[in-house]
C-alpha cells in the first residue's frame, strides 16, 4: 500500500478513525524496511558530512516509526478487537526483532559514540548530550559488549519477554471484561452435582514470591516454578534473591501442603555467582 493510501503512513495526527488492523502491518513493514535501509548504509561505512547527520537521521526515521506502531498500541489497547490483538501482535514481533538487532549494532553505536567524542559536544545543547548518553547507555544494556554465544541468547530472552507481556496484557484484559455487576448469569448446582466434581490439587505457593518450611526442618526453602523447592542454604543466599528483608518472606507450611512439592537442588552462592 502507498504512503497517501495508508493513514499510518501520513504526517500530522493520527486519523484513527481511518485505521484498519489490516493496514498496522504493511506500514510497520515500510517504516522499518526505511530505518533498515539507513542502517545498512551506516554498516557499509557510507559518507556522511557528519557523524551528527546520520544521527538527526536515524531520529527521524525512528520518529517516523514511532507515530505508526504508537497509533497501533492505542487502537489495540482501546478497541482490543480479535483483528486488532492478531495485528498488534503482528507488528510487535517485528519491532521486538528490530529493536533488538539495532540495540546491539555496533556500526551505528560508533556512530553515537563518534559524536559524544566530537569536541564541539559539550557545547552542544544540554538535551541533546543528554540524549546522546542515554542512547550509548541503552546501547550497552542491551548487550552490545557481550560475547556472541550471550547477545544471541540475549535477543532470544528479549522476544520471549515481549510475546509473553503481551499475551498477559490480553489476559488479564479478558479477566477484566468477564467481571459480572450482578448474579443473574451464575448457574446454581444442587449438591449431588457439585459432589460429582472431582477435586484439584492444593494450591501451591506463587514462584519467587515467599520461601516456605516446615516446624519439623529448619531448612528454608525456594519456591521454584513447577512446584519444585531449592534448599536456600546460606543467608547470604536468601539476601540476595530476597533483600534485606529476607528473613521476613518464610512461610512455616502443613507438612500435609508439603508433600505436594518436590525437591530440586539447593541453591549455592556458588549458582549465584558469590564467592
Amino acid at each position: 500500500m502507498s504512503e497517501s493510501g495508508n493513514p499510518l503512513l501520513q504526517p500530522g495526527l493520527p486519523r484513527f478513525g481511518a485505521i484498519e488492523p489490516d493496514q498496522a502491518l504493511p506500514a510497520i513493514e515500510q517504516r522499518l524496511a526505511e530505518y533498515r535501509a539507513l542502517l545498512g548504509h551506516i554498516e557499509s561505512g557510507a559518507a556522511y558530512d557528519t557523524a551528527t547527520a546520520a544521527v538527526m537521521q536515524e531520529i527521524q526515521l525512528d520518529d517516523a516509526l514511532a507515530l505508526a506502531w504508537s497509533s497501533i498500541g492505542h487502537l489495540h489497547a482501546v478497541r482490543n478487537s480479535a483483528a486488532w490483538r492478531e495485528a498488534f501482535s503482528a507488528c510487535l514481533e517485528r519491532i521486538t526483532a528490530f529493536y533488538t538487532a539495532r540495540g546491539q549494532n555496533r556500526a551505528l553505536m560508533a556512530c553515537w559514540q563518534a559524536v559524544a567524542d566530537a569536541p564541539e559536544f559539550d557545547q552542544r545543547d544540554p538535551a541533546f548530550r543528554r540524549m546522546v548518553e542515554q542512547e550509548l547507555r541503552d546501547f550497552r544494556l542491551s548487550g552490545i559488549e557481550l560475547p556472541e554465544p550471550e547477545r544471541q541468547r540475549f535477543a532470544e530472552i528479549s522476544m520471549a519477554l515481549s510475546k509473553l507481556g503481551n499475551e498477559f496484557g490480553n489476559h488479564v484484559l479478558d479477566a477484566t471484561e468477564s467481571w459480572f455487576e450482578d448474579f443473574d448469569d451464575v448457574i446454581v448446582i444442587d449438591a449431588e452435582t457439585l459432589a460429582r466434581i472431582p477435586l484439584g490439587g492444593n494450591v501451591m505457593y506463587r514462584p519467587g514470591r515467599r520461601m516456605i518450611k516446615i516446624q519439623s526442618d529448619p531448612k528454608v526453602y525456594a519456591v521454584i516454578r513447577g512446584g519444585v523447592l531449592r534448599w536456600v542454604t546460606t543467608e547470604r543466599v536468601a539476601q540476595e534473591i530476597y533483600g534485606d528483608d529476607w528473613n521476613q518472606m518464610i512461610d512455616d507450611v502443613n507438612v500435609a501442603f508439603f508433600f505436594s512439592y518436590t525437591i530440586g537442588e539447593p541453591i549455592t552462592e556458588a549458582d549465584l555467582g558469590l564467592f
